[in-house]
């Protein structure tokens, strides 16, 4: 299973903008929290580097939001499914992975938390 988001996505630069879109705005809303989550770190960023980031920051959410779902779960347990979370270059046509890997602590407490029989 891939979650993949690119560069130069115009969601990202409307999510890190503060104009009012209409009907997209509620289509924004889980980027704009991440972008409120990370405020001090993108407000340090110019604004590719600060689009960038939050792209990556939005896979890696991605990723864990499916790692948390019970099917998913189960599927990773008995299928070996793997969850992988890649960025597109839309410039230079390039994919990179991003790193999501994760220890034992982490695996059990969502299997804790989100596993269902």
């Amino acid at each position: 299973m891939v979650v993949c988001g690119h560069t130069s996505c115009g969601g990202i630069a409307a999510a890190l903008g503060n104009k009012k879109l209409g009907l997209i705005d509620t289509w924004l809303m889980p980027l704009r929290s991440l972008r409120r989550t990370h405020l001090k770190e993108l407000q340090g960023l110019d604004a590719k580097e600060a689009g960038l980031r939050l792209v990556e920051l939005n896979v890696r959410n991605g990723v864990k939001v499916l790692k948390e779902n019970p099917i998913v779960i189960d599927a990773m347990g008995e299928r070996d499914l793997q969850v992988h979370g890649l960025i597109y270059d839309v410039g230079q046509g390039d994919l990179k992975e991003l790193d999501i890997g994760e220890d034992e602590e982490a695996v059990s407490s969502r299997h804790t938390a989100f596993k269902t029989a």
